[in-house]
């Protein structure tokens, strides 16, 4: 399967996330639906499917606690968009963030198992972990994701 260039990765769509087996250790790359599915949903069109998750309340949030205890990975990226809003205006400014470097880097996410009623086929969502801004991020917005350094990428 050959999969074109992605210039603006967007909610309710899949992403190459890295994941690793919490039995072998093994990593693998793998696509996965941006919108994450609790394990527990009994239906596809029911509840939200959130996009973002905040790191202080996603261990004890049951839409959460499951995956964040157990399926963590990695959304490799070379920048991501924030929105900023102006007061008075009806729509918002983007701004592309990335690494001063140009580097791409890694961002904090979970991933969850969602099973399809009435079928044998499992769907891989995921979500995004934020956290208030840094001082950089906060004049744009008062959150942003949470950036993996790459020197913890094997912990």
């Amino acid at each position: 399967m050959q999969t074109l260039p992605r210039y603006n990765g967007a909610p309710g769509q899949d992403h190459w996330v890295i994941r690793q087996n919490l039995k072998t250790g093994e990593r693998s790359l793998d696509r996965l639906w941006w919108g994450l599915i609790p394990y527990w949903v009994k239906e596809p069109n029911g509840g939200r499917k959130p996009i973002n998750a905040k790191s202080e309340s996603i261990a004890s949030l049951p839409s959460f606690r499951e995956a964040y205890k157990r399926r963590r990975c990695l959304l490799p990226i070379d920048n991501f968009f924030e929105w900023r809003a102006f007061k008075g205006a009806k729509t918002k400014q983007p701004y592309a963030i990335g690494m001063k470097s140009g580097d791409p880097f890694a961002l904090a996410a979970i991933w969850e198992n969602w099973k399809r009623p009435g079928t044998e086929k499992w769907v891989r969502t995921f979500t995004v972990v934020t956290c208030p801004a840094n001082e950089l991020m906060a004049p744009i917005h008062d959150r942003m994701p949470v950036i993996i350094p790459p020197i913890a990428y094997d912990q």
